[in-house]
């Protein structure tokens, strides 16, 4: 029996993403997930002390995890300043998940970073830049990619859901779909571009907080949806034509491994990105690598309606479920605390 607990970082219920996900599948599939929650942005931490989601998924509230622990114990941890908790659950395994490289918005990682490297026990990669650089600090790394909850947003792969009322007289229109961060890491003059090249009754639909800019682009044919709950999400996808990812290509974004893009594959949509690596490893992915290719790649998705593509789109995502990230990294533990008792 294993309990793996991981620290106060991303409210559970706020952005459901990679730590969350994997908690979630840790649980069923036999840890005990023990969640030590933190406040969503601009809101107090509410909700019981010890709120039980799932059979072996807990949400702490200001509650010491040590106090549900069984078994041995595992310290997950995603924020390398954590690495400054190492020992205070007196864990047996340590494992740190690295998710992004610290530059650019998250350079303030930079001085916990390699120490976190460094000190984990195990190391768990979500892209092949972060891998190949991690593996020179710690031999017990592994490549684990972001992936998708295949089975929630393959419900998006048809129409099922009445259109959300706020995108509603949308209807008839060709709608070109971004969801996640609005941050500087997203290529808002491209945005601007590719709305521009657009036809009168194709709009682009932007979802998801905005995180380090104010506003973005005022544009007719650009529409802003806010932030929805995970639980809506795959309402909004269902009514994509498209899905894009425009990223600028900067270190950051280099070593990052978009979740978006496992779960617009999830739904069988066409996927327009820019030239970042993890979306470059896939030929099912349409790839922009100048302003002029990421909008004909566009303007070339919302007319492909081969099945034999979209099927292969969702295979490829069916390949890359969050059960089988959370059994890799379970299976790592499981190596290593071998090892230890021989």
């Amino acid at each position: 029996m294993y309990s793996v607990i991981y620290p106060p970082t991303i409210n559970y219920d706020w952005m459901f993403q990679r730590p969350q996900q994997l908690m979630r599948q840790f649980g069923r599939l036999g840890w005990k997930s023990l969640y030590i929650n933190a406040p969503a942005p601009g809101r107090r931490l509410t909700g019981p002390k010890v709120d039980r989601r799932e059979e072996n998924l807990y949400i702490l509230n200001r509650e010491n995890p040590r106090n549900h622990v069984e078994g041995k114990v595992v310290y997950f941890f995603s924020c390398p300043q954590h690495v400054e908790y190492i020992g205070a659950f007196r864990e047996d395994v340590t494992v740190f998940d690295n998710l992004d490289e610290p530059v650019e918005q998250f350079s303030r990682w930079a001085p916990w970073y390699e120490r976190a490297l460094s000190t984990a026990n195990i190391v768990t990669c979500t892209s092949e830049k972060l891998y190949n650089n991690a593996l020179r600090l710690n031999k017990n790394t592994i490549l684990a990619p972001n992936a998708a909850d295949f089975e929630y947003f393959a419900q998006a792969q048809t129409r099922t859901s009445l259109m959300p009322d706020d995108i509603a007289h949308l209807q008839g229109k060709q709608i070109i779909g971004y969801y996640g961060a609005l941050s500087d890491w997203v290529d808002w003059e491209l945005i601007t571009q590719t709305a521009d090249s657009l036809p009168e009754n194709t709009r682009l639909v932007l979802i998801g907080p905005m995180y380090n800019i104010s506003q973005i682009p005022k544009h007719s044919r650009i529409m802003y949806a806010g932030l929805k709950e995970y639980k809506e999400l795959y309402k909004y996808l269902q009514c994509f034509d498209i899905a894009i990812i425009p990223f600028k290509v900067t270190s950051l974004t280099e070593s990052c491994s978009p979740i978006k893009l496992w779960e617009y594959l999830s739904a069988g949509v066409p996927v327009v990105a820019t030239a970042i690596p993890e979306a470059m490893k896939h030929p099912e992915v349409n790839i922009g690598k100048t302003p002029q290719e990421f909008i004909e790649q566009v303007k070339f998705a919302l007319n492909d309606k081969d099945i034999e593509k979209k099927n292969a789109r969702i295979k490829l995502a069916q390949a890359n479920s969050w059960e089988a990230r959370a059994k890799q990294i379970m299976e790592a533990v499981d190596a290593y605390v071998t090892n230890l008792v021989i």
